[in-house]
């Protein structure tokens, strides 16, 4: 570190970062590996009572190791600052004002209108009305002009506070607090970040990450943050789940009853000649809720025991699933519901604050009561545990203490990182490395116990009416999480609630054919052979799911190879151009196709009659997957036909990856 004080700004050079404070107008000048990203002249501020306190001035510092530390005069006293290079590239800086005085603190950066600014959430906008109720034709990679609040919200809920941009750099703010992120939405060139500090917070951390690609950029936030998960290999087979198993008579496998939906998946699936891959058995499969908990509003979880009735020889289910190369996995929730799990975690104290049913996971004697009560279930051969609604009825309140002595407006975004850990634990405890745990929720750090799977992305909007825009927003969230550094994520293949359009169901399996999770399921049926549309027996649809599930299979491996480097660097799976394409303009925001790997370029149809779709190729040879004697050479714009059964699939000339895939 050298440090250098002339000319009225003090300057400090780190590896591979440069940081200048200026001393009389509170300006910050970050120096990264593509240029200067400049504060705002006051570039840091807090909040007293509402209203900003400007960082103006700067009148002393001193260096004690490898920190430097700044004392900064404040009409509402003496504030102080600290920075660091916690990696190469990154410089950290904390601001802690005045005590006693503040309840936010943050920071404004000028930001030109030519800046594209990538990451945040996986919502195509922060308003559910128009992110899942009722989709809006909106949205690109760029989230410039959006008021984003960073507080993990129902459904749609990968979250993290970490943006990075076309000029190389990001920022990402440490710890767990709810802040609000204004993106050029009030002011045209200006990025202003707030960030609550609660009860007991008195710093506020931020990082500056230094690119200048957005590989590297990634690369150091997963350092900072936890490198995502690696799944076992089988993971990336494709997946099938219902929302729900229904009670009837039971049927015959392998000559012992069990539920009449599991045994007709398996024997449609045998001899439909589509492949083994992963199974969930979802929500509702207990008995013992407790009918006077006015939520959650759906039985089925209770007391963690068997709803025999629904599932009988539940034993005998999974073991059969086994037995024919399925990979099995189970739903679970943050809740105490059932007659038993409630009055256990009343007399223990293992509740949430407020909460009638929410376990404190802060809580160590609530862990492990939690680990007692899983860990029997996964001993059945579970090799996966879905967790669903660590995002909701999370108490957040600034009276709401948790057991570790936090506030909830602290434990509301980490919860679904504490969620996700403690059964990473469980199944890890149980199962070495062969397992996974697949939650919808996640904030920076999730990565690294879980893969993820979309919210309720609809089909059907909240009218009930068909609509394309939840697979638009789909194709959308899949890159979004590129950037936010979640690499292994699938959607509900055909929205989550019950589809209205079979072209939407058949464009939905092409395009979850090519992400990390190829998931099929959700409310209704999603089989092809009882279908919610006309004919019911869909012969076509059959021809289509099997052809896709069977592509994606065939991906397995080239699959795990780019799931190991996302594990080793945070480089994502599926990701827009961009990432391979840096200077070419058209990548900036293009989001209508994206790349699977580094070697195929897929240009999903979302749009219901569409028989043709633009194509970009950007520059190099490439191979249309569907017939390999046409070749082209980017850059290069086309037209290119997209009968039911097909989407744009071109593959890198050259690459090993051709030679493993058989076009039908």
């Amino acid at each position: 570190m050298r440090v250098s004080d002339e000319n009225g700004r003090v300057e400090i050079r780190g590896p591979e970062a440069t940081i200048e404070i200026s001393r009389s107008e509170g300006g910050l000048i970050f120096h990264t590996g593509n240029g200067e990203v400049k504060g705002a002249k006051p570039a840091l501020f807090f909040s007293l009572a509402g209203k900003r306190v400007p960082i103006t001035a700067v009148s002393g510092f001193e260096r004690e190791g490898d920190d430097v530390h700044f004392q900064c005069p404040t009409t509402a006293g003496d504030a102080t600052l600290k920075l660091s290079f916690p990696l190469n590239g990154v410089a950290r800086l904390n601001l802690t004002p005045p005590p006693g005085a503040a309840n936010a603190a943050g920071l404004r950066l000028q930001s030109p209108p030519n800046e594209i600014i990538y990451g945040l959430m996986e919502r195509i906008a922060s308003n559910p009305v128009t992110s899942e109720f009722i989709p809006a034709e909106l949205g690109s990679l760029d989230r410039r002009g959006l008021i984003v609040p960073m507080r993990v919200a129902n459904s749609v809920a990968l979250y993290t506070p970490f943006f990075q941009t076309s000029r190389g750099y990001g920022i990402y703010v440490e710890g767990t607090s709810i802040g609000t992120y204004d993106l050029a939405a009030t002011e045209r060139e200006a990025i202003d970040i707030q960030f609550e500090m609660p009860p007991g917070v008195r710093t506020w951390t931020f990082d500056f990450i230094g690119g200048p690609t957005h590989d590297r950029i990634l690369d150091r936030y997963t350092t900072l943050t936890g490198r995502p998960f690696l799944p076992p290999e089988w993971a990336f087979k494709h997946w099938r789940w219902r929302d729900e198993h229904r009670t009837a008579p039971p049927a015959l496998l392998d000559g012992i009853e069990m539920n009449a939906d599991v045994v007709d998946d398996v024997t449609h699936y045998e001899a439909l000649d589509i492949p083994v891959g992963n199974y969930t058995i979802d929500r509702p499969w207990a008995t013992g809720d407790l009918p006077d908990l006015p939520i959650p509003e759906e039985p089925g979880f209770g007391d963690l025991v068997w709803d025999e009735t629904r599932f009988p020889n539940p034993q005998q289910i999974v073991d059969a699933l086994n037995a024919r190369g399925y990979h099995v996995f189970l739903w679970v929730a943050p809740w105490a519901t059932g007659v038993n799990t409630h009055r256990e975690a009343t007399d223990g104290g293992f509740l949430a604050p407020s909460s009638r049913f929410i376990i404190d996971y802060t809580n160590p004697d609530a862990v492990q009561w939690w680990i007692d009560k899983i860990t029997p279930l996964v001993r059945m051969g579970f090799a996966g545990l879905k967790l669903d609604r660590g995002d909701e009825d999370v108490p957040d309140a600034v009276t709401d203490i948790y057991s570790d002595g936090r506030t909830g407006r602290e434990v509301r975004n980490d919860y679904p990182v504490l969620f996700a850990k403690v059964h990473h634990d469980i199944m890890r405890a149980e199962r070495g490395d062969d397992f996974l745990v697949y939650p919808r929720a996640g904030y920076a750090g999730s990565q690294q116990w879980a893969v993820f799977s979309a919210g309720d992305i609809p089909g059907k909007n909240i009218l009930g009416a068909p609509t394309d825009l939840g697979l638009r927003s789909a194709i959308l969230a899949v890159q979004y999480n590129a950037f936010n550094g979640f690499p292994i994520w699938g959607s509900d293949t055909g929205g989550y609630e019950q589809f209205g359009d079979r072209e939407l169901f058949a464009r939905w399996i092409e395009f979850s054919a090519f992400c990390p999770i190829m998931e099929i399921g959700g409310v209704g049926s999603r089989a092809p052979w009882d279908m919610p549309t006309n004919p019911r027996y869909d012969t076509e649809m059959i021809d289509i799911y099997r052809m896709y599930v069977k592509l994606h299979h065939a991906l397995v491996p080239y699959t795990y190879r780019h799931a190991q480097e996302a594990h080793r660097s945070g480089r994502p799976i599926a990701k827009p151009l961009v990432f391979n394409y840096p200077d070419d303009p058209r990548a900036k925001d293009l989001w209508e196709e994206f790349l699977f790997g580094d070697d195929i370029l897929v240009a999903p149809v979302w749009k219901v009659g569409k028989r043709t779709q633009s194509v970009y190729l950007p520059k190099g040879k490439w191979v249309d997957f569907w017939n390999r004697s046409r070749r082209l050479t980017g850059p290069v714009d086309f037209e290119d036909p997209v009968p039911l059964d097909r989407i744009p699939i071109f593959i890198r000339a050259g690459a090993s990856v051709l030679d493993d895939l058989q076009a039908p």
